[in-house]
């Protein structure tokens, strides 16, 4: 795979030593090893992981959660390790679904996952787009997994600032201008608080 650079199986054929005449054998003989039961995915790749993350000697590391909606059928919920501009999975879950929101708990599974192949004693900032803007989340991120979180948030996200309720929407910046508000509270139904936030208007 490494050296053809793809993961179709015509483009196996010419890298490996084999008394096969066809090609048609040797594809049927790595549709025969992929099907071997006995080859646990997760767990070879998760050790691959973990060992290239403990050799990094990075004291934090930035995470990216996010889903994917393959064929319209399943959702594959996954985080990845952010290194020089590009994703590195290290932790996912698919759900024969067509959305592409999934529950709570899901999320915390692939979490959780990604935790066992983390190095100890390291600072994890997880970076998640807008459809993860979420006050249970973000109370599992910080109080159950200790983690950082940077999440966007939609123009219509409602937050409590000094006892009031107001949205995204209502804070009005002038191009070039940032904005950090203090603690405040989302979520009206079950408020969670000590959330910080920060609005800019691009130029």
């Amino acid at each position: 795979m490494i050296a053809s650079q793809n993961v179709h199986f015509n483009g196996f054929g010419v890298y490996i030593t084999s008394r096969a005449q066809f090609a048609q054998s040797d594809q049927r003989r790595f549709r025969r090893w992929l099907s071997n039961q006995r080859i646990d995915v997760v767990s070879a790749h998760h050790a691959l992981v973990r060992q290239a993350l403990s050799e990094w000697g990075s004291e934090r590391l930035y995470l990216s959660l996010d889903t994917t909606v393959v064929w319209n059928c399943f959702c594959i919920v996954w985080v990845g390790v952010v290194y020089r501009g590009r994703t590195v999975p290290i932790a996912w879950q698919v759900v024969a679904q067509a959305s592409s929101t999934v529950r709570l708990w899901t999320i915390q599974r692939v979490l959780r996952q990604s935790v066992r192949v983390l190095p100890e004693g390291v600072t994890v900032v997880l970076l998640a787009d807008r459809g993860f803007a979420d006050g249970k989340l973000m109370k599992y991120l910080r109080e159950t997994l200790g983690w950082h979180f940077r999440i966007r948030i939609k123009r219509s996200f409602a937050f409590q600032l000094e006892g009031q309720w107001r949205k995204v929407s209502s804070v009005q910046l002038q191009p070039g201008q940032a904005y950090c508000t203090p603690a405040v509270s989302i979520g009206k139904t079950n408020p969670y608080a000590n959330v910080y936030l920060a609005f800019a208007h691009e130029q």
